[in-house]
């Protein structure tokens, strides 16, 4: 399984950025007619299963965590900066 966590990973990036579009398109409350659950829920699952493929690639591949944690502290500063939008 672990050789295949890189391509999962990008997968999952994939299917975060198709929840987003969802949201912005049809709204946060539209439910699939197929699943009966919402965009926002979808995407809050989308998110979860993201956040695990990062933490299991951090693992497997030994990268720096303390990089990825100052970039994670130092991003709400970044978003201000570059963004419209208040964190």
């Amino acid at each position: 399984m672990s050789k295949f966590i890189p391509q999962i990973t990008q997968e999952e990036c994939g299917e975060v950025i198709q929840a987003i579009s969802k949201c912005l398109r049809f709204g946060l409350f539209q439910t699939n007619p197929n699943t009966g659950v919402s965009n926002k829920d979808h995407l809050a699952e989308e998110l979860g299963q993201l956040s695990f493929m990062i933490e299991t690639l951090l693992v497997k591949w030994d990268l720096n965590y303390n990089i990825y944690l100052d970039a994670w502290e130092k991003k709400p500063e970044t978003l201000k900066q570059y963004s419209e939008y208040e964190v």
